[in-house]
């Protein structure tokens, strides 16, 4: 599957996990979260660091989260990614959107050896403004 494939796919999801590793992150984080409710979409914070974003309380873990979910978003360091990412390998997580910064390749492929597909290279908000790259 292409990546033009797979972000197209993922607009499409209805759950998605925004995971916040540290306040540096929040202001964006805030800004997907109002995006993505405003287009219906369900969406769960997680942070261990924040209490809330956006008005919304933060799961401190993604086990805390009950519902089945379909895009895990990560804002992280790139070795918060891949812890964050191995945490979540018994999740069965179908997509992981590496933000900006968050990516690398041991993320990349901690992320694929447990099965799931990886978007990187751009940023989720700025794909929903402005469309999937060609």
């Amino acid at each position: 599957m292409s990546l033009h494939t797979l972000i197209e796919q993922t607009l499409l999801k209805q759950t998605f996990v925004i995971f916040v590793s540290s306040q540096q992150y929040s202001d964006t984080a805030s800004e997907l979260i109002r995006s993505l409710k405003s287009e219906g979409k369900t969406v769960y914070p997680v942070s261990q660091q924040l209490s809330e974003i956006d008005g919304e309380a933060c799961y401190e873990l993604l086990d805390n989260v009950s519902e089945a979910i379909d895009c895990l978003v990560i804002f992280a360091s790139p070795s918060d990614a891949e812890r964050t990412i191995q945490s979540a390998s018994h999740l069965n997580l179908p997509v992981v959107w590496l933000e900006p910064g968050s990516e690398d390749q041991a993320a990349i492929n901690t992320a694929r050896a447990w099965g799931m597909k990886i978007v990187c290279g751009y940023s989720l908000l700025e794909v929903m403004q402005n469309g999937v790259p060609v």
